[in-house]
């Protein structure tokens, strides 16, 4: 048996096609005895003025709601978890979250690029919106996969996950925009497309699209789940830990609770200076 926290960035509850979507795709990607355990933010952290993807384009709200996500893979761990498997593509704080705990942490951006690089050689992403191109870019670079990612794209027009959430829900010239763009990346010479966004992946897996003109439309929550299994399987079978060099120095979990006490001050006093302007 395998417990895996899955945990979004999104409100679940906010999303109820995306919620919906997942869990019954975890339960086909993933083995029969695997548990799978569907986690978001907290409820009221995003609003319908800003949509998750709006937020994460702005540095400091992503920074502040990441700490969320920091703390879930904390619990996650404490709670008897074998795998934490994020369907965002900002990959929040994932260094610092392995760099945390024992069980395997793995991320939608990250994972895609690795395990679509078994599949093709040109890959193109395909973002929500305008600044999502900027933070994508960022990321391929950082994880030196600029030799393999030949473009990314917006959607045409940019959406949110509100708006991509009308997809579950049979919004047909909805995916006829999204398939209208694939195919402009796929004779640009994209030889794969990866969605690079949680909810518009889901979008696309709901509705079935997995090739256009030739082209593989990946599945990044599919490959995030089967990776998360593959990666407690290889845990418990060779010894595989995350490294405690580097990046992923392991601090004693008494100092991160010092801090995160400080944390806590600073940020009450700050609201508190906030709500007397």
């Amino acid at each position: 048996m395998m417990r895996i926290w899955h945990q979004s960035m999104t409100t679940l509850e906010e999303l109820p096609g995306y919620a919906k979507l997942m869990k019954a795709h975890a339960q086909k990607v993933c083995d029969e005895s695997t548990v799978v355990d569907l986690h978001g933010l907290s409820v009221g952290t995003h609003s319908s003025e800003l949509a998750p993807i709006e937020a994460a384009g702005l540095a400091w709200l992503h920074e502040l709601n990441s700490i969320q996500i920091v703390e879930n893979v904390m619990q996650a761990q404490d709670e008897g978890y074998d795998a934490v498997a994020m369907s965002c593509f900002g990959d929040p704080q994932l260094d610092v979250c392995r760099s945390l705990v024992e069980i395997p942490v793995l991320s939608a951006f990250e994972t895609s690029l690795l395990v679509a690089s078994t599949s093709a050689r040109a890959f193109g992403l395909l973002v929500p919106t305008e600044s999502a191109i900027r933070s994508n870019r960022r990321r391929v670079k950082h994880y030196a996969f600029e030799h393999r990612v030949a473009m990314i794209a917006c959607c045409d027009p940019p959406v949110t996950e509100y708006e991509l959430e009308r997809g579950f829900h049979g919004d047909s010239a909805l995916l006829d925009k999204l398939c209208a763009q694939i195919r402009k990346m796929a004779a640009a010479g994209c030889d794969l497309i990866i969605p690079a966004e949680g909810v518009l992946n889901a979008v696309l897996v709901e509705n079935g699209i997995t090739n256009v003109d030739g082209v593989p439309v990946f599945d990044s929550f599919g490959a995030v789940m089967a990776s998360a299994e593959m990666m407690v399987k290889l845990q418990r079978k060779t010894g595989l830990r995350n490294a405690r060099r580097g990046a992923y120095t392991k601090p004693d979990r008494k100092f991160v609770n010092h801090s995160r006490e400080i944390a806590i001050r600073a940020l009450t006093e700050a609201a508190r200076r906030a709500a007397d302007q």
